[in-house]
């Protein structure tokens, strides 16, 4: 078990804390994420295509049902929708280039701390939630 949470804790981490937007609460509804792996553990695991994505799902389900049940306001920071991420040639139609496509992806769908997006692209943490607001902007303007 250890080493899986040692591989998944950051991502689902950044979908939850994406999701709540509290530190201490995202720390907690990742322990109960482990805690019902620990439970699932036993299951045929060939009947999942991808685990990862799995985890993905619990994670962010879990952190919803949280932000539900404890009324919490939506998360700083910018927001996004499914149907703002649509197929990668409808976004390079929209006028996205394939590095704006790219730092979507790994932002939203791969779930990657802004932190380590902004160190692999050599840019402060600021300007990579500048780059990451534009280009959802960009997407927004495109479908008006």
């Amino acid at each position: 078990m250890s080493e899986i949470y040692a591989l998944t804790s950051a991502p689902l981490l950044g979908v939850i804390h994406r999701t709540i937007g509290d530190e201490r609460a995202s720390t907690n509804v990742l322990k109960s994420v482990y805690a019902r792996v620990w439970e699932l553990r036993g299951q045929d695991e060939n009947a999942v295509s991808n685990p990862l994505n799995r985890l993905r799902a619990l994670a962010h389900r879990y952190a919803l049902d949280y932000k539900i049940k404890h009324g919490l306001k939506p998360a700083k920071g910018p927001a996004v929708s499914t149907s703002d991420l649509k197929s990668r040639e409808s976004l390079l139609a929209d006028g996205l280039s394939d590095k704006e496509y790219m730092l979507l992806k790994l932002a939203y769908l791969n779930a990657m701390p802004i932190a380590s997006l902004a160190k692999s692209n050599n840019c402060s943490v600021e300007e990579m939630e500048r780059r990451i607001q534009n280009t959802l902007s960009k997407i927004r303007r495109a479908k008006t």
